[in-house]
């Protein structure tokens, strides 16, 4: 398969006060032809982030996403499992309810950081509530410090599975990797993939990990 770059779609929102640096981990919810909602996490002026959410063309000439002023999923209270940060996981329906799935980080002071997961619900498709100021996925005698996103490299790979249980990699398939220069010349990580407007697409973060927005690239040759 061949991916073809088509450039940073989502540029961090810095004109937002909760929003000093990075747009990362995009999660997408088609709205209809190439236009969705695509959500996103921020960092504060303290490296806190808290997941945004903006309305994006992906086909047009013109970066104009329309962002929403103030975040979908905030930070939890003084001693919450998410008090230092929220980054997002996915969005899945049931019923006619959406659950935003996402990790929730804090900053004990002789561990680098903890993270669970967390959820929040929308019957709206407007606001969220979290579903519980617990983790919904948290601390067990397996994973003591960390429930949450799977490690990131520096490139993105490729798996196939059968039975979506085993997997076997073929990163030489993937298709996409870093470019020569420019916006994602260092790393291409957090890639969300589907179907949008009769195409597959990937959106995807660029250099540190998402300080350099959100990037599009669109499946131009697939295997048969």
């Amino acid at each position: 398969m061949v991916w073809s770059k088509r450039g940073v779609v989502l540029p961090a929102p810095t004109h937002l006060a909760w929003a000093r640096s990075h747009a990362a981990l995009p999660i997408v919810d088609p709205l209809g032809g190439t236009r969705a909602l695509v959500y996103f996490s921020s960092r504060d002026e303290r490296n806190r982030a808290q997941i945004g959410r903006a309305v994006v063309d992906l086909d047009s000439k013109v970066l104009s996403p329309e962002f929403e002023p103030e975040p979908m999923i905030r930070l939890g209270p003084s001693g919450a499992f998410d008090e230092s940060g929220v980054t997002g996981g996915c969005l899945v329906r049931s019923g006619g309810t959406q659950h935003l799935y996402y990790s929730g980080w804090s900053l004990p002071g002789d561990l680098p950081f903890l993270f669970f997961i967390g959820c929040a619900a929308s019957t709206d498709g407007r606001t969220f509530e979290k579903v519980s100021s617990e983790p919904v996925l948290g601390r067990s005698s397996v994973d003591r410090f960390v429930t949450a996103s799977p490690s990131i490299l520096i490139d993105i790979g490729y798996a196939e599975s059968n039975d979506g249980l085993d997997w076997s990699r073929h990163d030489d398939l993937a298709g996409i990797t870093v470019s020569s220069e420019g916006w994602d010349s260092e790393m291409v990580c957090y890639p969300w993939v589907g179907d949008l407007g009769g195409s597959r697409r990937m959106l995807y973060n660029g250099n540190a990990y998402g300080r350099t927005g959100i990037g599009q690239a669109v499946l131009e040759d697939a295997r048969a």
